[in-house]
């Protein structure tokens, strides 16, 4: 077969009516295709493309190819679904048999937050013998309102339910990380690296990083700060130490460091917050998770 192929990347570009509507709503679904055929050896003539909107293909039949820069040429079987994040250059298709997929493209800020959380990662997922696109087709090909937003909900559900079946953290790892979770918390005055946390579950720091991120959906310095302001809601109203002693107990240098810092997280300072929660019942200390999605989180250690 003759593998030479153009050096530069073709490139699928977003409509821009799409790109508007995403915003507006949150997520759309604006293309798919039910069975798409393609001829044998297809995978050795096409270009290396990237797209700017979020892809599915399902095989259902046949077999294929896909390659990406930074890993081995796999090989696909029916059931294999490839996931593909925007602008992650690759290319796929038949290789010594036919093609046939179901695909399924959708854009929009919901998307973008489920690939920061690691929800939506780039690569080959087992999708089983079910044609699992079809139902969110079904919804989406309806114009209505109302049927639009299911296809949506859908999906999320769909791409939630993947990432749940597919994480590659094994059995061990996932007892490493509760493990590590729980010395996070039972030591929360110390001021924990990665290094340091690398070390505890004996693993790379690239390795920690990656699996702290499947499983919590957060970075380890993400995680820490988050747990300390969780923490600290609950010790400003269920509780009735100073301001000071509550950033000792929490690791903080001093009040004002503190201060700043769930200020920036949840958009309060710890007086007003205490001032607001600090006369409700107890289980108002579980803060609306809308109060930390203000954060502009610091660079991971």
């Amino acid at each position: 077969m003759n593998t030479n192929v153009p050096s530069a990347p073709k490139i699928y570009q977003l409509p821009e009516e799409i790109a508007k509507t995403a915003q507006k709503y949150g997520l759309v679904i604006f293309n798919f295709g039910r069975a798409m055929v393609f001829p044998q050896g297809g995978y050795y003539r096409c270009p290396k493309w990237h797209f700017e909107f979020y892809s599915l293909s399902q095989l259902i039949k046949g077999k294929g190819k896909l390659w990406m820069p930074d890993i081995p040429e796999r090989q696909l079987e029916p059931g294999h679904c490839i996931v593909m994040p925007p602008f992650k250059i690759h290319r796929y298709g038949a290789g010594d048999d036919i093609y046939c997929e179901d695909h399924l493209c959708f854009f929009g800020p919901v998307a973008d937050q489920m690939s920061n959380c690691g929800i939506i990662q780039k690569g080959v997922i087992n999708f089983g013998s079910v044609r699992r696109l079809l139902p969110i087709m079904e919804a989406a090909s309806n114009p209505s309102v109302d049927s639009q937003f299911e296809a949506n909900l859908r999906l999320q559900r769909l791409l939630l339910d993947l990432y749940r079946e597919n994480r590659v953290i094994s059995g061990n790892q996932g007892n490493m990380m509760e493990d590590l979770l729980v010395e996070l918390k039972k030591d929360i005055r110390h001021w924990w690296t990665v290094k340091e946390m690398s070390e505890f579950c004996q693993i790379g720091e690239d390795l920690l990083r990656k699996i702290f991120l499947q499983h919590t959906g957060l970075l380890p310095k993400q995680y820490l700060d988050r747990l300390r302001m969780r923490m600290a809601t609950t010790m400003l109203i269920e509780k009735q130490q100073s301001i000071k002693d509550i950033a000792s107990l929490l690791g903080y240098r001093d009040r004002f460091h503190f201060s700043r810092r769930f200020r920036a997280i949840t958009g309060l300072s710890p007086q007003n917050y205490r001032k607001r929660f600090g006369k409700r019942e107890a289980e108002s200390a579980h803060v609306s998770s809308e109060l930390f999605l203000n954060e502009s989180d610091d660079n991971d250690d």
